[in-house]
């Protein structure tokens, strides 16, 4: 049976709420912990109607890198976004990302594997 519009929502509410609290979890205070939620959504928001499970490490290196290339996007802010995505396909249990199977493609010098290992674990 499908998921009524309510039930949908009730559903994404709950999974930001979990979200929320990883982020406490990971040692993040107020106010930055609103910024890796901020982050973890416009990542979300840049992939519409995909599903988390479904994306793959090249993806996620592609929205960092891109991030990255931004004008006036700092180097601390793209590891930012890098925090947020590990806590939110943790979070999701994306398998890849469980596994530490992160693609090795360029990202300014570090991929997106190395941005995580140095900055965010």
């Amino acid at each position: 049976m499908p998921d009524t519009p309510s039930t949908h929502e009730e559903k994404v509410r709950a999974f930001w709420a979990r979200y929320a609290e990883r982020v406490l979890e990971s040692g993040a205070k107020p106010p930055f912990d609103r910024w890796l939620v901020l982050r973890a959504e416009a990542y979300v928001a840049a992939h519409p109607g995909r599903k988390l499970a479904d994306q793959s490490a090249a993806e996620v290196d592609a929205y960092l890198a891109a991030l990255g290339r931004k004008p006036g996007v700092k180097g601390w802010q793209v590891r930012q976004a890098a925090n947020a995505i590990r806590i939110l396909l943790e979070l999701a249990g994306v398998a890849w990302m469980l596994a530490h199977e992160l693609d090795r493609r360029a990202l300014g010098g570090f991929t997106a594997a190395r941005v995580i290992e140095l900055f965010c674990a």
